[in-house]
């Protein structure tokens, strides 16, 4: 759970910034009176204008951003700054306030330590807007203890610390180039098998490690010492070995400790990473073209934040990183 901070009077600091087809003209004018305050700005879109988009597409963005602590504040727009404020809310960490008047721009800071403002942009004018913002930014939090009291209650009750710690995991695995996945134990645990899973149905070239000298499988002589399940996949090499014979090797082949772990170490890292350069040159299974596709449909089937993390942009952007590294080719 985050602390309650209140960005008051920070030096360098930059406000996300997104709307839906109702505040897409105000956002752009917010944006240039942004940096006349001196603040940089992250737009998180629309970048076109389009009727019929919906306010979640760009504020759910904005507001995880918020939540994962990549940026502190931010300014939402739609038409009646209901929905974006709901949206925004969703996430953990967020205060956002809907500013119809200075006085409740004034309080959301003295008393709520909101970090989010919410503008709506059918009810106020492009110069009420900037009146709000820079209310907004000169007004710091009191601090007040029973002010405190209430958000930190609020932030307790609402952070779930298990969804967190998954969707960032997961977000990291989409976003990698290959992925060693460490098998050790009698039984897999959960977590690993569905990582590993999912960066299969990604493509991504893969090291299973096993160090353990232990058994337990329901594969037959020959087989990997692991379940079933997680053997036979393409762009995926293995790397078995006895982690215990391996240290004693090293162990009577050095003069000091420092010298037998980091030549103990080294040897476990040159067999990853040979295995590794034979994955990431085993042709892909998937062509390019349906790349796009492929990672929407695993962000979908993960669920949780993934899908609003993944919009179509980054997934763009991750595959020409990508295929610049001839991880997808």
């Amino acid at each position: 759970m985050r602390k309650i901070m209140d960005w008051n009077g920070k030096q360098g600091l930059v406000a996300g910034i997104a709307s839906d087809h109702g505040g897409f003209e105000l956002k752009k004018q917010l944006i240039a009176y942004l940096a006349e305050l001196g603040c940089g700005a992250k737009d998180f879109g629309p970048f076109e204008l389009d009727p019929e988009d919906d306010y979640s597409d760009f504020g759910s963005k904005m507001g995880f951003a918020i939540a994962k602590g990549e940026l502190e504040i931010g300014i939402l727009i739609c038409r009646s700054g209901v929905g974006m404020g709901i949206d925004a809310n969703r996430f953990h960490a967020v205060r956002a306030a809907v500013a119809y008047n200075e006085k409740v721009v004034r309080s959301s800071r003295e008393h709520n330590c909101s970090n989010v403002l919410v503008l709506p942009a059918d009810h106020i004018s492009v110069e009420e807007a900037k009146a709000f913002i820079k209310v907004w930014f000169e007004t710091p939090f009191s601090g007040d203890a029973r002010h405190v009291r209430r958000l930190e209650k609020l932030e307790r009750a609402t952070y779930d610390d298990i969804a967190a710690i998954r969707d960032a995991d997961l977000e990291l695995l989409f976003s990698c180039d290959c992925i060693v996945a460490n098998f050790d134990g009698c039984d897999l645990d959960s977590g690993t098998v569905v990582e590993f899973c999912f960066a299969k149905m990604l493509d991504l070239p893969a090291v299973l490690l096993r160090t353990d000298f232990r058994t337990g499988c329901d594969q037959g002589p020959g087989g990997d010492p692991w379940n079933l399940m997680c053997s036979g996949y393409p762009r995926t090499n293995t790397v078995v070995l006895h982690g215990m014979q391996v240290f004693h090797q090293h162990y009577k082949g050095a003069e000091d400790w420092k010298n037998k772990l980091d030549s103990y170490r080294n040897d476990i890292a040159e067999r990853v990473i040979h295995a590794l350069d034979q994955s990431i040159a085993a042709d892909p299974v998937f062509p390019v073209a349906v790349m796009e596709e492929q990672y929407a449909r695993a962000a979908a089937a993960a669920g949780g934040s993934l899908p609003a993390l993944f919009s179509r942009a980054r997934i763009e952007e991750l595959l020409a990183s990508k295929m610049a590294k001839k991880i997808y080719r």
